[in-house]
C-alpha cells in the first residue's frame, strides 16, 4: 500500500510539472521524464495511476515533437535544401550560393544556436548592434566562428564607425553602398585604417522611391570612379526586390541586376563583380534561379523580428 502511494505521488508530480515547464526544457530532460513515468506504467499500476499516465505520456510526446521540428538548426537545414532545389533548377552548383542569415534584432543566443548549426555568416543592419553582438560573441567564445555582413544603409558620417568594426571582427561585405558619396568616404577611412573593404554597390532595379541605390544609369556613369577608389574593393551588386504576394513577380527585378551586373563587367575587365546580393525569405528562390550568389533569409530561419 505505501508503495503504491508513493507511486502516485511520483507519477503526480512529474505529470503536474509538465504544462508549466516542459517547453522550457531540453530534449535530454523529456526523455528522461518519459523513462520516469514508461517505468512507473511498466510495473502495473492500478487501473487511475495508468490513465493518469497515458495522459501524461501524451502531453509530453507532443511537446518534445514540437520542439524537435521548430530548431534553428532544423529550419537552416530546411532552407539548405530549398537553396539546393533552386539550383538544381537553374543548372547551377548550389555551393556558389551563400546564405547569409539575418540576425537582426535577434538575440546572440539565435546566433549561437545557428553556429552550432553551422551556419557562420550573418547579416546585420544596425553597426551600434552588431558592435554589441561582437562584443557578445567574444563572451561566448564563437567570435572566430562567425562572419559579418553589413547589409543596412550606412550615414556618410558613421563611414569611420564601419571601417572601426571591419578592423575588430571578421567582416565579410558591406552589402548596402548606395551613393559615391559613401563609397568615397570608406575609402577615406579604409585607407587611413590601413585595411581593405569589400562592397557591393545598392542598385534601385525597381525604381521604388522608397528604395535607397543607385540608378542603372548613375552606376554606369560612376562605376570607373568607384573600382579605382583606394582602400575598397567593390565585388558586385546588391538589390531588394518589392514585397510582392507571389514571388515569381520579383523575378524581374532579380534578372534585371544580373544583367545590368553582366554588361558592366564586359566594360570593365578590370573589375571583378562577381557577387549578386538579392533575394529575402520570401523570395530567395527566384533569387537563386536569376543568379544570386548570396541570399539574406532572417524570418525563415530565427522567426519573427521583436523590433523594427
Amino acid at each position: 500500500m505505501c508503495r503504491g502511494r508513493a507511486k502516485r505521488t511520483l507519477s503526480h508530480n512529474y505529470l503536474d510539472a509538465c504544462p508549466r515547464h516542459i517547453l522550457s526544457h531540453s530534449p535530454i530532460y523529456l526523455k528522461s521524464l518519459l523513462e520516469k513515468i514508461r517505468f512507473t506504467h511498466d510495473i502495473h499500476c492500478f487501473a487511475p495511476l495508468r490513465e493518469i499516465v497515458y495522459s501524461g505520456l501524451s502531453r509530453i510526446e507532443s511537446a518534445y515533437r514540437k520542439e524537435m521540428t521548430d530548431t534553428i538548426a532544423l529550419r537552416l537545414n530546411e532552407i539548405g535544401l530549398r537553396i539546393r532545389a533552386a539550383a538544381e533548377r537553374a543548372g547551377r552548383n548550389a555551393a556558389d550560393v551563400q546564405l547569409v542569415a539575418v540576425s537582426k534584432t535577434h538575440p546572440i543566443s539565435d546566433i549561437s544556436e545557428a553556429v552550432g548549426a553551422g551556419q557562420h555568416e550573418f547579416g546585420e543592419n544596425r553597426l551600434e548592434e552588431v558592435a554589441e553582438k561582437i562584443e557578445q560573441a567574444r563572451q561566448l567564445g564563437i567570435h572566430d566562428a562567425i562572419r559579418w555582413h553589413l547589409i543596412g544603409t550606412i550615414q556618410s558620417r558613421k563611414s569611420g564607425d564601419a571601417v572601426a568594426l571591419w578592423k575588430s571582427a571578421h567582416c565579410a561585405l558591406i552589402h548596402s553602398v548606395d551613393t559615391a558619396k559613401l563609397a568615397k568616404r570608406l575609402s577615406r577611412d579604409a585607407e587611413a585604417a590601413g585595411v581593405v573593404l569589400s562592397l557591393l554597390l545598392e542598385v534601385n532595379v525597381s525604381g521604388e522611391e522608397s528604395k535607397h541605390g543607385f540608378s542603372a544609369q548613375e552606376l554606369r556613369d560612376s562605376l570607373a570612379e568607384l573600382i579605382a577608389l583606394p582602400g575598397v574593393r567593390i565585388e558586385g551588386l546588391m538589390t531588394m526586390a518589392p514585397l510582392e504576394a507571389a514571388a515569381e513577380a520579383t523575378r524581374p527585378v532579380f534578372r534585371g541586376l544580373r544583367l545590368l551586373r553582366d554588361e558592366l563587367q564586359a566594360a570593365h575587365s578590370q573589375a571583378n563583380l562577381r557577387h549578386l546580393s538579392m533575394g529575402m525569405t520570401n523570395d530567395f528562390e527566384v533569387a537563386i534561379e536569376e543568379g544570386a550568389t548570396l541570399v539574406r533569409v532572417g524570418s525563415a530561419i530565427f522567426g519573427t523580428r521583436t523590433a523594427p
